[in-house]
């Protein structure tokens, strides 16, 4: 919709068609067209209420432009223009405008506002299925498995799951899995199969039994853990060959990073460069041009998400000036303010500090994790409002841990704060910073352990001899770096009893009257975090892209449209 009016004597004809395209290198010539409107008449104010839907994703921000046409069935001439960002939508409430510029002149000739929807959320059935006293003989050195099947009509059936295979044990907890609502739960009390089988070495696969359960079954006995037996053939008076115990059917209700961001969650980012050096004599002519490159990379996905567009930048592993003591926590400028104003101003910084401070052959990241762990939690404490940043800390590093057991208890204690950690290694000595940052969450010291994962990495020389030609480098090198930030922030939020205020009907988890929560407030509350924690736990750390797209939901698509 145009705010202002049209300058309609621009136009030579009665109709008006309007062109969205998106650019996918940032290249002024790399626009796409990938829709049009219909034709609309010329008038002073425009509406457009066809929408088009868009993918988003945080890792990439999607450049868009509207262009609005001179439109006759002969001839279409482009009269003006206006780019912007997905993310300049989304984190804008309630809607966004920009001027559209001529493209002659160069001035704006309307206001145009842009809205959004969110597409609806897809109602999700958690599950999860326990199998025990299987049969030794036949099976005791094989892999353990199952397939559940929808049951149509005539008997059809429909794969709706295929577990995790697991070696045999006397009891056998596989992965939790989920399905959606309207399929498990239906008006005709739908029956579902389900199939037991045994895999030896030589992927050779036999059936160990079968069962049969209907929707009403399943919801019943996953609240009373009741069983169902395991027999080859579905008479009842064959001999049992294991048991299938239902131990989660839950509905749940997974918010998206969509979701979070557009009810006014932000994100911060905090930058940590490492000056050490392994010898006095270890010098890399290409680490501060690598540094600036990954500093340019890392910020940009932030830059629409921070407001005040200041970065807090530490350096460590240097002696600094005026005396030149070594420090394990500085100001990344030299100065008494860690933060810098925008992205050229933390490039400038660096280079600041690279050329003054002296490199040290030690370097300890313990500092660095404590002090942003803390930031984080005090500003959550401080501000005391129902939305707050989630911080991202980048360390950017040759490699090299000389504190490992502080950094690694340091990494513990901000798995509770509001903050997900990336390691990223410019070289090739990296293999204790490699092993912290893909350990998952499963770190512990003892016996504490990290409450979450929050931790990512990337080795800059691996990912480089894998994409020694490819012109998007820095760029793919973002996604990867950033891919697990969007559901480690879902992660912390949900856990820690934050939902977004749209869907303010499920009521504040962390708010409680005098009498305190509600039995029903209690048993939304625990379904949620026992779900986040079924799809944080270890066991299934391995989950695909996608699978992760549709779990964290971190790609959710959106529509946007001109109303």
């Amino acid at each position: 919709m145009f705010e202002s009016e049209l300058k309609t004597d621009l136009f030579a004809f009665d109709d008006i068609i309007c062109l969205i395209s998106v650019n996918e290198n940032d290249l002024e010539n790399s626009w796409k067209v990938v829709t049009t409107t219909e034709v609309i008449p010329k008038t002073d104010v425009i509406s457009i209420p066809n929408a088009f839907s868009v993918v988003y994703t945080f890792k990439r921000d999607q450049h868009l432009k509207i262009e609005i046409c001179d439109y006759s069935e002969a001839e279409v001439t482009i009269i003006a223009s206006s780019t912007f960002f997905v993310t300049e939508i989304v984190t804008t409430t309630p809607n966004f405008s920009k001027p559209l510029i001529e493209i002659k002149s160069g001035k704006p000739i309307a206001v145009m506002t842009i809205s959004y929807t969110a597409q609806p959320k897809e109602q999700t059935m958690l599950l999860q299925f326990c199998g025990k006293n299987f049969p030794r003989k036949g099976i005791e050195n094989t892999q353990i498995y199952f397939q559940m099947f929808g049951m149509g009509e005539n008997e059809k059936r429909n794969l709706l799951h295929t577990s995790d295979s697991q070696l045999y044990s006397s009891k056998i907890l596989w992965k939790p899995f989920k399905l959606p609502k309207n399929i498990v739960i239906n008006p005709q009390n739908r029956n579902f199969e389900v199939l037991c089988y045994s895999r030896d070495d030589h992927t050779r696969c036999s059936i160990i039994g079968q069962l049969i359960i209907t929707s009403d079954m399943l919801l019943k006995n996953a609240e009373e853990r009741k069983i169902f037996h395991l027999r080859i053939g579905l008479e009842s008076n064959k001999k049992a060959n294991g048991i299938i115990e239902v131990v989660k059917c839950n509905e749940i209700t997974m918010y998206s990073f969509l979701d979070y961001i557009t009810n006014g969650y932000c994100l911060s980012l905090a930058i940590a460069v490492d000056f050490s050096v392994s010898n006095s004599n270890d010098t890399s002519s290409t680490f501060a041009n690598d540094v600036e490159c990954v500093i340019r990379s890392i910020c940009e996905p932030f830059r629409r998400h921070n407001f005040s567009q200041n970065y807090a930048a530490f350096g460590f592993g240097a002696r600094i000036p005026p005396y030149f003591r070594k420090s394990q926590q500085f100001c990344l400028n030299l100065e008494t303010d860690p933060n810098c104003q925008g992205i050229d101003g933390l490039i400038d910084a660096f280079w600041k500090a690279n050329a003054q401070v002296q490199p040290s052959t030690t370097a300890h990241f313990a500092h660095i994790i404590y002090h942003i762990s803390k930031l984080a939690s005090n500003v959550r404490r401080r501000e005391n409002q129902l939305q707050y940043p989630y911080f991202v800390l980048a360390i950017i590093s040759k490699g090299k841990i000389n504190d490992i057991r502080e950094t690694v208890q340091a990494t513990i204690f901000a798995s509770k704060a509001p903050l997900s950690i990336i390691f990223i290694a410019t070289e090739d000595d990296c293999e204790e910073m490699e092993r912290l940052g893909l350990s998952g969450g499963r770190i512990s010291y003892q016996n504490r352990r990290a409450e979450r994962d929050m931790l990512q990495f990337v080795a800059l020389t691996k990912f480089r001899s894998k994409l020694p030609e490819d012109a998007n480098f820095w760029e793919l090198l973002t996604e990867r770096a950033l891919r697990r930030v969007p559901w480690q922030m879902i992660n912390w939020l949900t856990k820690n009893g934050h939902i977004p205020q749209d869907f303010k009907h499920y009521g504040r988890l962390s708010k409680q009257d005098s009498s305190g929560p509600s039995k029903l407030e209690s048993k939304h509350r625990s379904k949620r975090i026992n779900a986040i924690e079924s799809f944080s736990d270890p066991s299934i750390d391995d989950l695909d892209e996608a699978e992760y797209a549709s779990t964290s939901d971190y790609r959710n698509s959106f529509t946007s449209k001109n109303a």
